[in-house]
């Protein structure tokens, strides 16, 4: 067995030393060091056993090889998060570092349950890198990965989070893990009687000491395993209990005084008798026709036979809806609303989550076909200024071809514009607009489509203006309250022109951000107005209700005309997806659209079939090796 290095203070218990750490010497975290020459950080199953391992206060390089060269290190244990929500990691290191969290012992299968957030890998003098995640309140694996080649060497693990400033990782939230894998995990809730405390080894050869009860402190807990090579123990549990657990282990401390080294507290409560719903029923958004399914998975007592019944709110119970999946074929508007189940045993009774139920609407609709007739919902449009002529559009008519209404660019006093009531965009509500537009000119600029100002006195600060700007660009801006303080201005986005092109604009309610398509490509850009953002511009807060006209064709003042074509205006009262926008491209001009690369199709048509492979027998003999003997 390999001595532990320890960082603490000794105090002898009967035969046996208990170490405690105080002040900057407590052991926070395992660590481990190889050495080796590195490249970049390795595949660490595939170096054997480290040089040295032991525990130590933090990600601590200088005190163990500080000035060394040809080594790498694996810290590892735990972090404790006491507020939930978003944090950032960030490493800073020379040469290569990583960053793992998660909870590692969240399947019960060891490390591979971590999540790699930051990447700073590679040969580099000092650098920083970062990343986030969503972190629970409670215990969550960390570990960090570090090599140094040559030269200057140094590693400096920070965070920032909910109320924490950017700072270094302090020793106070970091805790040892004497093993790894623990089942039940940290913090687990609804575990079954009967379930086996396992955990795996996280150094060789180890003894273990464990001590499990209902009170969190390990002078009250039964000593039930003690000093033994095992990782497993099956406790007699009752439900609905709150139980503790500590896998602690023994330090021989060869030719001295053997030490037992205290594990991490980990807590997990048994199920109650009664149901509890584990995973909640889901909203359902499909389209008229569709099926809408609503499920639940319940947990119960051994033996009670559990009944379930589904309700809608403010309804009450539906007929014959008695198993765990609800369906609904076929749902009309009156079927619109939240739903939710209950589920009961002899024990007792769980009431799910609500699960909304809504239909996707086409709430507004002008083909623009000979006139301004919104063939929905009655909101038809009115010419301002000048009266557009129509001409012909690419969207088909019935019968026939369609037309589209035409827009001279002219500015006063012969300017045009449409306007068209906004009565069908829902209050505090996803939305999406669309439609077809051609630009007639090389050159010239103009809001294809806007929203009237919203505000008394604010000329010039619409909700939404889709502008067909310098160059083959399209800029877009959306204002998300009336004072105009939260301006979400994306930027340009490329969009040739003299051709027809389908222009889509998403708000997603829920998600507070917008998204901007063009012939079904999602051209999304971020704050910054450079990045691509496929899942959204992020704005601050989020829209008020939609109180605004839209005009086509220009801004309220008629000061920026546009000259081109428009065809076949929709409005929808959700936030449309890429295969609803591809379905909405393709029903028009035919083909397809490719809304995820496939690996290995190498003539980028979507699909991996034998064109591909003939592309590759094509190559099978090609050699680039030098020297050409190589290829022999």
């Amino acid at each position: 067995m390999r001595t532990l290095r320890l960082v603490g203070n000794v105090i002898t218990v009967g035969f046996l030393c208990v170490v405690w750490w105080s002040g900057s010497a407590r052991a926070a975290v395992n660590y481990e060091i190889w050495d080796v020459d590195l490249d970049w950080l390795p595949d660490y199953a595939t170096l054997g056993a480290p040089a040295e391992a032991g525990l130590i206060n933090n990600f601590d390089i200088e005190s163990l090889r500080g000035g060394a060269d040809y080594f790498t290190f694996r810290f590892t244990g735990y972090i404790y998060i006491d507020t939930p929500g978003t944090y950032t990691f960030f490493t800073s290191s020379d040469d290569g570092s990583k960053l793992y969290i998660g909870d590692w012992e969240g399947a019960c299968a060891g490390m591979g349950q971590l999540m790699e957030v930051v990447d700073n890998d590679g040969l580099h003098g000092l650098q920083e890198a970062s990343g986030t995640i969503e972190l629970g309140k409670g215990h969550h694996g960390i570990m960090v990965t570090y090599f140094e080649k040559t030269g200057g060497d140094d590693l400096q693990v920070r965070w920032q989070g909910p109320g924490i400033a950017k700072q270094l990782i302090p020793d106070s939230v970091l805790e040892v893990g004497l093993a790894k894998g623990f089942c039940p995990p940290a913090d687990a809730v609804n575990v079954l009687p009967g379930t086996v405390l396992s955990w795996q080894d996280l150094v060789e050869d180890p003894l273990y000491v464990v001590h499990f009860g209902t009170e969190p402190n390990l002078a009250q807990m039964a000593k039930v395993i003690d000093q033994q090579a095992v990782n497993t123990y099956e406790p007699e549990l009752d439900y609905g209990t709150q139980y503790y657990w500590a896998v602690s282990m023994v330090d021989p401390n060869e030719g001295g005084t053997p030490s037992l080294i205290p594990g991490l507290i980990l807590g997990f409560q048994t199920a109650p008798k009664s149901p509890v719903v584990l995973v909640q029923p889901q909203d359902s958004l499909i389209w008229p026709g569709e099926t809408a399914t609503f499920s639940v998975d319940v947990l119960s007592a051994a033996g009670a036979e559990v009944s379930y019944a589904w309700y809608k709110q403010g309804v009450g119970p539906i007929s014959g809806a008695t198993g765990a999946t609800l369906e609904i074929p076929d749902p009309q508007l009156d079927d619109e609303g939240l739903y939710y189940c209950v589920a009961t045993n002899e024990f007792g009774s769980d009431t799910s989550a609500s699960a909304r139920l809504k239909l996707k609407k086409l709430v507004g609709h002008w083909p623009f076909d000979g006139d301004f007739e919104d063939k929905i919902a009655g909101h038809h449009g009115t010419p301002v200024g000048q009266t557009p002529v129509f001409v012909e559009g690419i969207v088909p008519a019935d019968g026939g071809p369609g037309q589209a209404v035409q827009f001279d660019g002219l500015g006063a006093p012969l300017s045009q514009a449409v306007r068209i009531s906004s009565d069908g965009v829902p209050p505090q509500s996803s939305f999406t607009i669309s439609f077809w537009e051609k630009t007639t000119s090389d050159t010239a600029t103009g809001y294809i489509f806007s929203s009237s100002d919203g505000a008394a006195g604010a000329v010039g600060y619409e909700y939404i203006y889709l502008w067909r700007y310098s160059g083959d660009t399209h800029y877009v801006g959306f204002n998300v309250r009336r004072d105009f303080a939260l301006h979400g201005a994306m930027g340009t986005v490329p969009v040739s022109r003299q051709e027809w092109h389908l222009v889509t604009f998403v708000y997603d309610y829920e998600q507070n951000r917008y998204r901007y398509y063009v012939d079904a490509e999602n051209l999304t850009l971020g704050t910054d107005a450079t990045t691509p953002t496929p899942s959204g511009f992020q704005l601050v807060s989020p829209m008020e209700d939609f109180v605004a006209d839209f005009f086509v064709g220009n801004r309220e003042n008629l000061l920026r005309p546009y000259l081109g074509l428009v065809d076949d205006l929709r409005i929808y009262d959700f936030a449309m997806d890429d295969v609803d926008i591809a379905t909405l491209y393709t029903d028009t001009v035919g083909g397809y659209v490719c809304l995820e690369e496939v690996p290995n199709d190498l003539n980028g048509d979507c699909v991996v079939n034998l064109e591909d492979l003939v592309i590759l027998v094509s190559a099978w003999t090609e050699c680039n090796l030098l020297p050409a003997e190589a290829c022999d």
